[in-house]
């Protein structure tokens, strides 16, 4: 299993966080999922389009902790860090089952995997919280332990401020 997996959408990460978890750079933006659901059934775990992002769900699945930087964006993630979560959903079933009083898929290949969620720009009392709220729903839907969430006022500051 990798440590860490991070997903990003800066323009170039800093060079001592490859050392410490794979990077996912995810601009230029990858194709959005289709929501054709071939990944779950004529190539379980295998998205249909194939694109740099076909493989996420493999990289996902053999990580123990995922890294998400995204910049905080009116919608909470970046359009490119979206894209990658959403083509992401091969590592989940297609089956559901309820926890929590919520329907949730349970993921393919049952792991224990951490969440944190670093975000950087203008803080925004509203979109920050529709962020965590976000970021907290992504964990669910994973079945990560624990979920974190921290804002940082400039991709500057979180560069300086955050190493893997």
């Amino acid at each position: 299993m990798t440590s860490s997996l991070l997903i990003h959408d800066l323009e170039n990460a800093p060079a001592n966080w490859a050392a410490k978890a794979e990077l996912w750079a995810a601009r230029p933006l990858v194709k959005f999922c289709r929501g054709c659901f071939g990944c779950w059934d004529r190539t379980p775990g295998l998205c249909q389009i194939n694109d740099r992002a076909r493989l996420t769900p493999n990289f996902l699945a053999q990580a123990e902790r995922l890294i998400i930087v995204s910049q905080l964006t009116i919608w909470g993630l970046s359009p490119w860090v979206k894209a990658v979560l959403e083509r992401s959903l091969a590592n989940l079933l297609p089956f559901m089952t309820k926890k929590n009083g919520q329907w949730f898929h349970e993921p393919r290949q049952p792991h224990p995997l951490s969440l944190l969620a670093l975000f950087y720009g203008p803080v925004q009392p509203k979109v920050w919280a529709l962020a965590q709220s976000m970021i907290k729903a992504i964990g669910f839907n994973l079945s990560t332990n624990p979920t974190e969430s921290r804002l940082f006022s400039s991709a500057e500051e979180l560069e300086a401020s955050y190493c893997p």
